[in-house]
């Protein structure tokens, strides 16, 4: 499946403080493209708070993943 523009919702999370979440996907997303300007690490869940640990998403390189409605992404530095 590709993805279809226009996209259903946008957010920017910021994480300079420590781990944030975004809020809740809409109940028509499906896929998400992620994208960072830095380094940082990402989980999705219904209730995240991503670590060091969890996915690395590297600076200037965006990802897409399918997810579940509902669900939120938490990002922190690397």
């Amino acid at each position: 499946q590709i993805p279809c523009l226009p996209e259903v919702a946008s957010q920017q999370v910021d994480f300079t403080a420590g781990a944030t979440q975004s809020s809740a996907f809409h109940v028509d997303t499906r896929f998400v493209r992620l994208y960072s300007d830095t380094d940082c690490h990402v989980l999705a869940g219904s209730n995240p708070t991503a670590t060091t640990a969890k996915m690395p998403l590297t600076a200037g390189a965006p990802e897409m993943f399918g997810v579940t409605p509902g669900q939120k992404i938490s990002v922190i530095a690397a």
